[in-house]
């Protein structure tokens, strides 16, 4: 391999992985949401049924 096709490869690696950066960067944020979103739906399921009871249904 030239040192051409080197540097046309190492180049399109970069171009790649600047375009990757932000997307894993998304997917780490959305993670975190559904994480959060998981809890706070935890916390809210167990109240239902009191909630039902109480007629608040």
């Amino acid at each position: 391999m030239t040192n051409v096709n080197a540097d046309i490869l190492l180049r399109d690696e970069r171009r790649v992985l600047a375009k990757l950066d932000p997307m894993q960067a998304e997917v780490d944020a959305l993670k975190h949401l559904k994480a959060e979103s998981r809890g706070r739906l935890g916390q809210l399921l167990p109240a239902i049924p009191d909630h039902a009871l109480k007629g608040g249904l």
